[in-house]
């Protein structure tokens, strides 16, 4: 009775021991097909990770290339402003420059103009004043001119004094230029002798507080019987 129940146990032994062994097998192909699965998986995200990398950078690239163009343009546009806002001031200036140059030969024309004019009138008169405003504070530049008759034939002669006319804090006040000349031709006594016209000049430094208001000339021709001439003008300068 013993033998039987010593082979049950042993075939029960051996058919434990192919479980295990069929079970052991099915554990490492399972896992076997996991990490086969895990590895492949990982290669697919890795392609596709590698392909939108690739893509990435190529749409990086054409985006630097364009912005790379678009400064060239915009540094071109900005030169080509800067050239245009150049020119035009350049053309601006000039084009002051040249109405400046107009209206001086417009004032030189009708200068001369009054020269030639037909006019009854004899003796000494004055055609014209400018007064220019120097670099120095305070100082001007006094422009007289003298005509007579085109018609005459005689050269006229004689003296010619200018004052100025304004306020300072005290009130009204009127000062003789030679006691505020700087550089001129007015000397003591001032002298004028012309045939049709001559200019005087005169540079004059104004007495800190005084405004001036009009130039006072006056033109005393020599000859008991010749007419002075006494004439206001207001105190305007123009740039230099």
């Amino acid at each position: 009775m013993n033998r039987p129940r010593v082979v049950v146990l042993a075939s029960s032994s051996a058919r434990r021991a192919l479980l295990l062994a069929i079970a052991a097998v099915v554990v490492i192909a399972l896992l076997f097909l996991t990490y086969e699965v895990g590895q492949r998986r990982a290669g697919f995200n890795r392609l596709t990770a590698m392909n939108e990398i690739t893509d990435l950078q190529s749409n990086l690239a054409k985006q630097t290339l364009e912005i790379r163009k678009l400064r060239e343009q915009e540094a071109i546009l900005e030169t080509a402003a800067r050239i245009d806002k150049e020119a035009y001031g350049q053309v601006d200036t000039e084009l002051v420059q040249l109405q400046a140059k107009v209206s001086e030969l417009e004032e030189n024309l009708e200068f001369y103009r009054a020269i030639v004019a037909p006019d009854d009138t004899k003796g000494v008169q004055v055609q014209d004043v400018r007064i220019i405003a120097l670099e120095v504070d305070g100082q001007y530049r006094l422009q007289i001119y003298l005509t007579q008759a085109l018609r005459s034939d005689r050269t006229i002669a004689g003296r010619v004094s200018l004052r100025l006319a304004g306020r300072s804090a005290e009130g009204p006040v009127e000062l003789d230029i030679e006691g505020i000349l700087v550089d001129s031709e007015l000397k003591a006594p001032a002298r004028f002798s012309f045939l049709y016209f001559q200019e005087i000049g005169a540079d004059i430094a104004l007495p800190e507080g005084f405004a001036p208001e009009n130039l006072i000339i006056e033109a005393r021709p020599d000859g008991k019987k010749a007419k002075t001439v006494e004439e206001s003008f207001f105190w305007e300068p123009k740039e230099e």
